[in-house]
């Protein structure tokens, strides 16, 4: 799972499984293997697919710490 903070919007779990994938609020039972942290034009820029998740890494316009292979593939999983 991801966790994302959209500055200006909250905190959001990203949740995934094989029946698909979904947005919740924050939980803190769920241990995410990624956290994720944006503003929210960074995050507007991805879903308009201007951008993708590891170019605003590489960027410098969202901060991330967790499993690396996780931020590589929400560009896949994830086309906007």
């Amino acid at each position: 799972s991801v966790r994302m903070h959209i500055e200006e919007e909250g905190c959001w779990d990203l949740v995934a499984n094989s029946q698909g994938a979904w947005l919740s609020p924050e939980s803190e039972a769920l241990i995410p293997a990624v956290e994720i942290r944006l503003d929210k034009e960074a995050m507007d820029r991805i879903l308009e697919g201007r951008a993708t998740f590891l170019k605003s890494f590489m960027v410098g316009d969202m901060k991330m710490t967790g499993d690396f292979q996780a931020l590589r593939s929400l560009d896949q999983v994830f086309r906007f």
